[in-house]
């Protein structure tokens, strides 16, 4: 496990990053003392280690205002049922890209063995496109789409070329790289439910 402090367009990121079962519980009980203050809003994102591989290979982005967390879900063993509670939750509007794909493509035992779903995820673009009365914000990208909120992202953030995700330590140009569109679509995302 490790805490990291990014800075992402001018703002200070804290980062934990999580590898034990033991800690998941009272980061997820963090996280949700955020989501209850705040909109209730989650910025997700998944990303599969090794694709062939059947297991836990997946890191579990999820971000709300300036706390991120990424579950390292291969050091896991199970997905604790906080995390999978949190998910569940269809009071909670989960945000990010690609959402659909994400799920589909998520292995096998995630889904089927640790009952791991979430039906309340969105794609940015389509709730950008709905907010803002506009189907063709539904195909740009979080920079396009940070611009057209008035949020600047400047440019894209180039990360580690050859990032290992297997890591137990990860370097902080690895968490930045990680951490930087799931920050990017809580941020967008807050700023559209806020015009509404």
């Amino acid at each position: 496990m490790g805490t990291y402090e990014i800075e992402i367009a001018a703002v200070k990121v804290k980062v934990t990053v999580i590898d034990s079962s033991t800690l998941v519980d009272t980061y997820i009980s963090e996280l949700k003392s955020l989501v209850q203050s705040g909109r209730r809003l989650v910025g997700l994102d998944i990303k599969t280690i090794n694709p062939g591989f059947f297991g836990l290979n997946s890191l579990l982005l999820l971000c709300v205002g300036t706390r991120c967390l990424v579950l390292q879900l291969q050091n896991l063993g199970c997905i604790p049922n906080s995390v999978r509670e949190l998910l569940a939750d269809a009071t909670i509007c989960f945000v990010g890209t690609e959402m659909s794909d994400k799920f589909k493509q998520m292995p096998f035992r995630l889904t089927y063995f640790n009952r791991l779903r979430c039906e309340s995820a969105v794609e940015i673009g389509h709730l950008a496109a709905r907010v803002l009365k506009n189907r063709s914000l539904e195909k740009c990208d979080l920079a396009e789409l940070g611009n057209k909120v008035e949020m600047n992202f400047s440019m894209e953030f180039q990360g580690p070329v050859f990032p290992d995700w297997n890591a137990l330590v990860l370097t902080i140009d690895e968490v930045k790289y990680l951490v930087y569109d799931v920050y990017r679509c809580y941020a967008i995302g807050n700023r559209l439910l806020g015009m509404l």
